[in-house]
């Protein structure tokens, strides 16, 4: 049926044996190492199991004479997709344009394994994993699998990605490090806050990402990285220090929260926030009492 020995098919494979023989053939036998006799099948014969097997064939004649076995001839067979996870890494979202990687893993295929992935970005499905961009944008993800036998799995969990939500995504690397961050986080800031300033000191100023990262240079840094999308500069990052330093008489923690004020409401954040978020997530510039108040 047009199969091609060795490869893998998540269809039936039908093969009909042939020979000739002076008393004429009586049946056909089978075996899976070329020597000992595995069974008889009918001719033709049917493959509709998954799984990968060598076969070899010799006709048994009326008389009873077995002829020689013929070449292997290997069916591979696999009928059961792989399910993928999805994920969401390599973001990075400044003044000036947005990008992000959507990860996908864990297709766990016991059969002909992997051969690739496709993505459902923007309402299409493409092979590239990497979108970028300005501006605002909202779309639902899913990542599916493909194997070498041609099967496609069904959707993995969807992810639903804004603008917004994106960089929420981006301070929750800057706090921890890692994208390890679920939707629920997500949700909750970005259905509960609208400017994107108060989202990004509720997150950059929180206890975790101060305990975090208790060293006060790395935080100025972990702090650029969230909020601005960048590495930090040694000008900015002396600057901050500086501030800092200003607010005598408080606890560390609301030092740090009081610095974060020029983070924030900085020119480049208010940049990214309107030209990214626009009425959706800017809103200008913030205060401690408003952001307490909330």
């Amino acid at each position: 049926n047009g199969y091609s020995s060795g490869s893998w098919t998540n269809g039936n494979v039908t093969q009909t044996a042939s020979s000739s023989d002076n008393v004429g053939i009586s049946y056909y036998q089978y075996s899976h190492d070329g020597s000992s006799v595995a069974g008889t099948f009918p001719n033709p014969w049917t493959i509709n199991w998954d799984g990968q097997w060598n076969f070899y064939v010799r006709a048994v004649d009326y008389a009873g004479n077995a002829g020689a076995w013929s070449n292997v001839y290997t069916i591979r067979r696999d009928t059961t997709p792989g399910v993928p996870s999805i994920g969401i890494n390599n973001i990075g979202v400044n003044q000036g344009s947005w990008s992000y990687n959507v990860l996908a893993g864990n297709s766990s295929d016991s059969g002909s394994g992997l051969a690739r992935y496709e993505y459902y970005i923007n309402n299409s499905w493409t092979t590239s994993s990497s979108k970028s961009g300005s501006g605002w944008f909202s779309y639902d993800i899913y990542v599916r699998a493909i194997d070498n036998a041609g099967n496609v799995s069904s959707n993995s969990s969807k992810i639903y990605l804004n603008a917004k939500r994106l960089y929420i995504r981006q301070l929750y690397y800057g706090m921890r490090n890692n994208n390890n961050v679920n939707e629920s986080e997500i949700n909750y800031y970005d259905q509960t806050f609208g400017k994107m300033a108060i989202i990004a000191h509720k997150i950059m100023g929180s206890t975790e990402a101060i305990n975090t990262n208790s060293n006060l240079s790395n935080y100025w840094d972990r702090c650029y990285i969230g909020i601005f999308g960048r590495n930090s500069d040694s000008g900015g990052k002396s600057y901050m220090q500086q501030k800092y330093n200003s607010y005598s008489g408080y606890t560390d923690a609301y030092k740090r929260q009081l610095t974060l004020l020029e983070y924030i409401n900085s020119t480049e954040a208010q940049n990214l926030y309107n030209n990214h978020m626009g009425a959706v997530g800017g809103g200008g510039t913030t205060t401690m009492e408003e952001i307490t108040s909330k």
